[in-house]
């Protein structure tokens, strides 16, 4: 998920390890996949606005539960579509769609969409929470932390907790790929 505040961007970790990230975007080395990662420069800022493959918040947060339903139905749609073709293809067509970049690209972003909206509309009040105090949230996660194997943590926002999950290295060293890349 991303929100837009105050000319900044926060995108969560996890948004940011589905998909290739641009060279003169940075992200710290070991992110919790729940952490929120901030970005201020005015390209970094144009190109999360330009990503349709992550849930905006700011595009979602006044939608009803019934809207909110309905989004997520059509995004399934997609999906189903998608995994229809797989299961009608034969199998020399499942080879071809196994190298198909662009179908594997669209069903790796439905899914995603899907998995974020899903995971809004089960955990709305929480996640409203972060959101309308992301400076807070941002602050209490901005510890600096060393590369690391899986830990688990609490980051502590007014009274409530969240869990979160350092990145494993391999995760560190594929975001040091694509940077370079």
């Amino acid at each position: 998920m991303k929100i837009f505040k105050n000319n900044e961007c926060y995108v969560e970790a996890k948004d940011l390890l589905n998909f290739p990230v641009p060279y003169f975007i940075e992200i710290p080395t070991c992110s919790y996949e729940d952490d929120f990662i901030k970005f201020e420069s005015k390209e970094e800022v144009e190109y999360f606005k330009n990503r349709e493959d992550i849930i905006s918040y700011n595009e979602i947060a006044n939608l009803s539960l019934n809207e909110l339903n309905k989004k997520a139905d059509k995004i399934n749609e997609q999906i189903q579509k998608l995994e229809l073709k797989w299961l009608n293809s034969g199998r020399q067509e499942r080879i071809l769609l196994r190298k198909n970049k662009n179908y594997q690209k669209k069903l790796k972003i439905y899914n995603s969409l899907y998995e974020s909206l899903v995971d809004y509309i089960n955990n709305k009040n929480i996640i409203d929470f972060r959101m309308k105090n992301i400076e807070l949230v941002y602050k209490t996660q901005s510890i600096p932390r060393e590369e690391q194997e899986i830990v688990e943590t609490i980051n502590y926002a007014e009274g409530g907790f969240i869990e979160n999950y350092c990145l494993t290295k391999e995760q560190v060293l594929k975001l040091r790929k694509i940077k370079k890349g």
